[in-house]
């Protein structure tokens, strides 16, 4: 049957996590309530060493709430990396012989194309943050350096 929404508890919201395999499509928010217990420390220990690297500290709430997210997500990516490792290809029967017989083929699973959305929208995330440089940035960077370096060879 169709559902209504979410089943509800005495007011809370269930949160049952039947269907979920690897949590690539479950909504972040949703997924972190149902495994808050085994991830939240890690969260925590990624979202403090980032801070270590960001140009802002833990004042700036907005920018630390949008870091936990990414971080979530990270987290949410190294789970699911561990059930694809296991299921990284799938055996797909595309046609059958004339006698019946199926013809397979190995096929990615349709689990990566969630988990590439999430890898770029975090790296994506983490340099709005400038707590990763783009590769112009880096490239500049590089450029100032060398040429602060030849600036003081050429004074000696």
């Amino acid at each position: 049957g169709k559902s209504t929404g979410p089943k509800t508890d005495g007011g809370k919201e269930k949160v049952s996590g039947n269907a979920e395999k690897h949590g690539l499509t479950a909504d972040a928010e949703t997924w972190f309530k149902r495994h808050r217990d085994e991830v939240e420390e890690d969260v925590r220990v990624l979202v403090e060493s980032y801070i270590e690297d960001a140009p802002f500290g833990f004042e700036n709430t907005a920018k630390v709430d949008k870091l936990t997210e990414l971080c979530i997500d990270q987290i949410r990516l190294r789970e699911a990396n561990e059930w694809l490792r296991e299921e990284f290809l799938k055996e797909e029967t595309v046609s059958v012989t004339d006698d019946g017989r199926p013809i397979k083929k190995l096929v990615e699973n349709p689990a990566h194309m969630p988990r590439d959305r999430i890898k770029r929208t975090n790296l994506k995330g983490l340099k709005e943050l400038g707590i990763l440089d783009d590769p112009e940035s880096q490239k500049a960077e590089a450029q100032e350096d060398l040429a602060s370096l030849w600036a003081s060879e050429l004074r000696e």
